[in-house]
């Protein structure tokens, strides 16, 4: 089973005239930032381990859509639950706090965060409404 090894050679000596086409380390030690309730609150670069929180967090979702009726109180639950993992300021009095679109806004931060979207060029445009609305 060994001898596919012995046999491998790479197509390419070196890494000479290889384009980067992502830093991967510049995404590692950004925090990020948004604003509720006047305040502003960050989100610290997760680990793989705490990456795997919020997905697990984020298939409840799946769970809750596939009920038939969800109650208010699941609902909350989910959204600090979620929001808790990423940012453990927010809390369950934050949710009821916050509306609709500002859950779905926040949800859909986290959701960019972990995937690694947010870092993209559309960041500044996301974390500055001045921005945003220019365009």
């Amino acid at each position: 089973m060994k001898l596919w090894r012995k046999n491998f050679k790479p197509t390419r000596d070196s890494l000479e005239g290889v384009e980067v086409v992502a830093d991967l380390d510049a995404l590692v030690n950004e925090d990020i930032a948004f604003k509720l309730g006047g305040k502003t609150y960050t989100i610290k670069p997760l680990s793989a381990g705490e990456a795997f929180v919020v997905w697990n967090n984020l298939s409840k979702l799946d769970q809750l859509r596939a009920k038939n009726e969800v109650s208010y109180s699941e609902l909350l639950a989910f959204y600090a639950d979620l929001f808790k993992s990423v940012c453990p300021e927010i809390t369950r009095k934050h949710v009821e706090d916050m509306s609709q679109t500002q859950c779905a806004a926040l949800l859909q931060l986290i959701l960019d965060t972990v995937t690694g979207r947010v870092f993209s060029d559309g960041k500044k445009k996301l974390l500055n409404p001045e921005v945003f609305n220019q365009q």
